[in-house]
């Protein structure tokens, strides 16, 4: 899961607040002792009774603060990372979130696709890029080698052609980190390996390197 930074927070809190996490009999009782005054002591104008009720609030804002942390702790658990079925040639969310673009690149021909999803129709958790259906659309394309846009072209789909390496980016949670893998096509055109990002990092610097790599055999 991604957002792990999120954890940290949940972690201080636990230590700088551990009363927070109590019941709610043990945190009731509490206030119920903070907002008795004590024998001898005066409610009104009291130093006692102004230390009281400044302790009071005080405790009433920190649990606002954590559960509108605990809020933002469950919003930032949500997920970009993506896998890719080799068998539909499809792309999906690994947490089953709502994928709202992706940006492919074609390495060896230097072409890009922005996918995106139609605006008046709700996000699917997968995406099939040979075949994408009437949620999404392809909205640019561009060649790298001519270093401009090519004429905006009617695509349905995504083309997957022999001997190619194909970079998927998500980020369609702005929150949560994004994700890339990589998906390689055979001479035939068809998928045979799916790599994650420091998979494919590997298997290039053992590339330059000479090194026989197992990913390969």
């Amino acid at each position: 899961m991604e957002g792990n930074h999120s954890y940290w927070f949940l972690i201080s809190i636990v230590i700088t607040e551990p009363c927070l996490l109590r019941s709610n009999t043990e945190i009731m009782n509490k206030e119920k002792m903070i907002t008795e005054p004590s024998p001898g002591s005066s409610m009104i104008g009291g130093k006692n009774g102004l230390n009281l009720k400044k302790k009071s609030e005080i405790r009433k804002s920190r649990r606002i603060y954590f559960f509108a942390l605990m809020i933002f702790l469950l919003d930032a658990c949500q997920s970009n990372q993506i896998g890719f079925d080799p068998e539909t040639n499809t792309v999906y969310s690994v947490d089953n979130y709502p994928i709202r673009e992706l940006n492919i690149v074609m390495e060896k021909t230097k072409k890009s696709f922005w996918i995106t999803k139609v605006d008046t129709l709700e996000g699917l958790p997968r995406i099939r890029l040979d075949s994408l259906g009437k949620n999404y659309k392809i909205v640019t394309v561009t060649n790298k080698m001519l270093h401009k846009m090519q004429p905006k072209k009617q695509l349905s789909n995504i083309p997957f052609v022999p001997s190619e390496t194909y970079e998927i980016y998500h980020a369609s949670i702005g929150d949560a980190s994004a994700c890339k893998i990589y998906v390689l096509t055979d001479e035939n055109g068809r998928v045979n390996k799916v790599l994650k990002q420091y998979e494919y990092t590997e298997l290039q610097e053992n590339g330059k390197s000479g090194t026989p790599d197992p990913l390969l055999r």
